[in-house]
């Protein structure tokens, strides 16, 4: 159970390649579809009035920005990747428990932007959660961004989901799969530095991001709380 020796690559091969068939294979089985989103979450300037990022840069980016105003330190990965696991341990989507925990991550109470950019940044995966047929859309550097800091974002990405799962799980057990998964993600935090910037290097980086897309959606199938669809205005 958990990570083998069946290495598939010096990064991808950390993850159990029995625990990545099953996953895709659950994936579909429960409707989400294995093509991935090539869309990145939008920046917070999309998503606040008066941001000083323009809509062309990217979430990871604008979110960096605005996170130097936190008390604590932290990246714009690890604070999705803690959104995600809290969603996927059954937290929900009440905006006001959301803030409230992203407040004690970041050693304080956010200001007026980065608290409209949090709100904005739940809504959204609400909405992808909500849409049925879809993968993680994770926030990372661009792909322009050398391969060791993406590599570096995706540990911390793989940090933030552990530490947001864990906090907000309350189900006393775990099936033999979400506990495999969760192996893997806890593996795959470990590799940063690990890659070498090569073909094979982003061939194994992107691997990786194929399965860290998916593999949460059978954590919240088994934990997580679906939302209920936005109603529909009534006509008149």
């Amino acid at each position: 159970m958990g990570v083998t020796a069946d290495y598939i690559g010096p990064l991808w091969g950390r993850v159990n390649a029995a625990t990545r068939y099953m996953v895709l294979h659950r994936a579909a089985v429960l409707g989400y579809g294995t093509t991935f989103y090539a869309r990145r979450p939008m920046a917070p300037s999309c998503l606040t009035p008066g941001s000083i990022m323009s809509t062309s840069s990217s979430a990871y980016s604008a979110f960096a920005t605005l996170l130097a105003e936190a008390a604590l330190p932290i990246s714009p990965a690890e604070l999705h990747g803690h959104l995600l696991g809290r969603v996927c341990a059954g937290s929900g989507f009440d905006q006001d428990e959301w803030l409230q925990a992203a407040g004690e991550l970041l050693g304080g109470e956010p200001g007026e932007r980065l608290g409209a950019a949090l709100g904005g940044l739940l809504g959204m995966v609400q909405q992808d959660f909500s849409a049925g047929e879809m993968a993680v859309v994770l926030m990372l550097p661009n792909d322009d961004a050398p391969l060791a800091e993406r590599a570096a974002a995706l540990g911390q990405w793989c940090q933030g989901f552990l530490a947001g799962f864990g906090l907000a799980l309350r189900s006393p057990s775990l099936s033999d799969e979400a506990d495999e998964v969760l192996q893997d993600i806890a593996a795959i935090a470990q590799v940063q530095g690990a890659l070498e910037d090569s073909e094979d290097g982003e061939a194994d980086y992107m691997e990786v991001q194929e399965y860290l897309r998916v593999a949460p959606l059978l954590l919240f199938s088994e934990f997580g709380k679906v939302p209920a669809p936005a109603e529909k205005p009534s006509l008149h």
